[in-house]
């Protein structure tokens, strides 16, 4: 009986072996890392070579071998998929132009990604890219360029976001930093539930945020560009600036003072309608000491020093006008 059972087994294993090819026995493809939701693209299979690149990552001095895919090639037209949402970004007066670009595979992209390094797709990328000029709230003028790749409000929000945060740096923090700090951090971000997102009592928080980022793509919730300037980017949009500055020596009474008087300049430039989470401290002790919260103008005193509680508490007072 037992002689009989495991012919049978051998049997099995020798027809499952027998009906592989040798591509069925290559290592399992995932997923590239652009995903295809929403974004239409022609892409071509495997070309036959593989790629060897060395790792940084542990153990040192380990290569990764991977299949080179053909051109990943994205075709969608933004223009025309979203031009009801530009009028609304510039007022139905705007002209772009376009340009197509190709992308090589770059191996020193990859560096360091061992424990994710299967998601990734090896491949050259072929996409498109636009440029619209235009005047802010400011009547500066400015570019903002754009392309298929990832989706749109996606981009928008990056866009908003380096610009804001580069104007409040570069004219409030490096213009009046000791000589002795450093901007150990400086952030700006559109308001996102970024933690414990499966937490009951964090769902609104949720859905509003990222129901808030879903509509920057479509005209009712189009950011105007033509309307935004740095000092009203806090009445617009749900953003705030995050900012740790550290000092050689602990912070003193002077010092305090002078982010005092920093973020009253910057509060009275936003309108004060300010949206901060500023903190001093120095690189001999791993705490801050001084910590200056605003939202909407208004300096909160924190009873929990957690970031995650300030951008609660930020989303909470929006309630009713952006969600």
């Amino acid at each position: 009986m037992q002689k009989n059972i495991l012919k049978i087994f051998v049997l099995i294993t020798l027809l499952f072996f027998t009906a592989c090819d040798t591509d069925d026995i290559l290592p399992i493809e995932h997923p590239p890392t652009v995903k295809p939701t929403a974004l239409s693209r022609r892409e071509i299979g495997r070309t036959g070579e593989y790629v060897e690149f060395a790792c940084s990552s542990f153990p040192a001095g380990h290569t990764h071998t991977l299949p080179m895919y053909g051109t990943l090639i994205f075709d969608v037209d933004f223009i025309e998929r979203y031009e009801d949402t530009l009028n609304s970004m510039f007022c139905h007066e705007w002209t772009y132009t376009k340009s197509e670009i190709y992308q090589e595979f770059d191996p020193d992209s990859f560096d360091g990604l061992c424990h994710r390094i299967y998601e990734y797709r090896i491949s050259p990328y072929q996409f498109f890219q636009w440029s619209i000029e235009y005047y802010d709230g400011n009547g500066d003028k400015r570019n903002f360029v754009f392309h298929n790749r990832i989706s749109f409000s996606t981009q928008v929000e990056n866009y908003v976001t380096r610009l804001v945060r580069d104007y409040y740096k570069e004219n409030f923090f490096d213009v009046h930093m000791y000589d002795e700090s450093t901007l150990n951090f400086f952030a700006g971000f559109i308001i996102r539930a970024n933690v414990n997102r499966g937490d009951i009592e964090n769902q609104e928080w949720v859905r509003s945020t990222d129901e808030y980022r879903r509509l920057l793509a479509t005209p009712e919730g189009a950011i105007s560009l033509t309307k935004l300037k740095p000092a009203n980017v806090f009445e617009m949009i749900p953003f705030y600036l995050s900012v740790r500055i550290i000092f050689n020596e602990h912070p003193n009474a002077e010092q305090n003072v002078f982010a005092e008087n920093i973020i009253k300049e910057l509060n009275y430039f936003a309108n004060n309608r300010l949206n901060a989470s500023i903190i001093i401290g120095c690189y001999h002790r791993f705490r801050y000491s001084y910590r200056f919260h605003y939202i909407q103008g208004e300096r909160i005193f924190l009873n929990d020093r957690r970031w995650s509680f300030f951008n609660r508490c930020l989303f909470e007072s929006y309630i009713g006008v952006f969600w």
